[in-house]
């Protein structure tokens, strides 16, 4: 029964922890999991060769002996029987000792396992550096704590916060149209002496040229703070126009069983083209403003639309898809089941994390740059306050407002 219990215990541990759909496929062989495996390998191996040698073989050698130990039918009166039950008692004791070679293999295979739970799963779970991910090209960053990984599974780790916690990168954000009436001016210039001057007039105009040029490109940065900050007006105007919008068609859409009067009932489907016309032309404005416009097909946005009003959302509810940015995993324009990264490290992918480690992941024009550095150790002496000292006085004097 005990033998049977820990079988049980030990197959459900190990499809717990070994017979799991990976996450990731990494670029090389997972260390500990394979030195776990060895020892697994190793121990099972063992086992079956004492097994063989010393219990079968010797079985086959205790059951030559009795045979060879000359029982003679004058000398007993039942020398068969007496033969019969020694074989029994030998049978016994060896079906006993096979049981406890058993258990004995059971029990060193599941302090295996429990090792490789230390080594996988336990030991990661302590706080052991800080990383900074810092996405590009927009620059977008963010912190973690994390534990004791190599390379390639910290890479896998950064990789799911990177989908949750990161936002889409929108690449038409940094294509932002110039300021209207606004042409960009060469500053590149070729002359020519039509009226045969010398060299040192055509020096002196070119140098005076350049140098206006040069002013230009120095009032570069006013001109982008206000195209950003107009740029940041406009989609401020289109947001309050898409809201207005948004709650003028909501007001007309209730549930059947809330009409006090007839209507002609429709499912949520319906529903959302019959109210989406008066809120279509501000989410147009408001998505090619934002540059979102790749991103939704007008299929998309009815599907949404008409979700929301099957869920009595609200019209803030069925904007906020719009107007805030949705992590990375919903990037229904570029989501894949199969997500192609490449690891770029001057160290060997299998190695452990220390500190100030740098790798890279890409995937086409985004990279993720991450820095590693190790928590330092806090030193936390105890302060205790005398109680003599910890007493005040209060001064007054003539200047003193009470």
């Amino acid at each position: 029964m005990s033998l049977a219990f820990k079988l049980v215990i030990l197959l459900i541990g190990a499809w717990a922890l070994f017979y799991r759909k990976p996450k990731a496929t990494m670029p090389r062989v997972f260390v500990l999991r394979g030195i776990i495996l060895v020892f697994t390998f190793i121990f099972t191996f063992c086992y079956w060769l004492f097994f063989g040698v010393r219990i079968l073989a010797g079985q086959s050698v205790g059951a030559a002996a009795t045979d060879a130990d000359g029982f003679d039918g004058a000398d007993f009166y039942d020398a068969e029987g007496v033969r019969q039950i020694i074989a029994g008692i030998k049978q016994a004791d060896m079906y006993y000792k096979i049981v406890q070679y058993a258990v004995t293999f059971v029990d060193v295979l599941l302090f295996v396992h429990y090792l490789a739970v230390i080594l996988l799963e336990i030991r990661q779970m302590q706080t052991m550096y800080t990383i900074s991910v810092v996405r590009s090209p927009d620059g977008e960053r963010r912190v973690y704590n994390i534990g004791q990984l190599s390379i390639q599974r910290a890479a896998c780790w950064v990789l799911e916060q990177y989908y949750k916690d990161f936002s889409i990168y929108n690449p038409y954000l940094d294509k932002a149209p110039s300021r209207k009436g606004k042409s960009d001016v060469s500053t590149t210039f070729k002359f020519y002496d039509i009226d045969g001057g010398t060299n040192n007039s055509l020096q002196g105009r070119s140098r005076a040229i350049m140098a206006a040029s040069a002013r230009r490109r120095d009032m570069s940065h006013n001109e982008r703070f206000y195209e950003e900050l107009e740029y940041e007006r406009k989609v401020r105007r289109r947001r309050a126009r898409l809201l207005t919008a948004a709650e003028e068609a909501f007001t007309h859409v209730k549930r059947m069983q809330n009409e006090p009067g007839p209507a002609i009932p429709m499912d949520p489907t319906e529903a959302a083209h019959a109210v989406f016309p008066s809120l279509a032309r501000a989410l147009q404005k408001y998505l090619r403003a934002t540059r979102q416009q790749p991103y939704y097909t007008l299929e998309a946005i009815l599907e949404h639309l008409a979700v929301c009003i099957s869920h009595d959302m609200s019209p803030k509810a069925f904007l906020e898809h719009y107007l805030q940015p949705c992590a990375a995993i919903f990037n229904n324009r570029d989501y894949r089941r199969i997500q192609q990264w490449a690891l770029v490290c001057d160290v060997a992918p299998s190695a452990a994390l220390a500190d100030d480690i740098v790798f890279q992941l890409k995937n086409g024009d985004v990279g993720l740059l991450v820095h590693i550095r190790r928590l330092p150790h806090f030193n936390i002496t105890e302060e205790v306050i005398d109680p003599k000292n910890n007493k005040f006085v209060l001064r007054l004097n003539s200047e003193t407002s009470v």
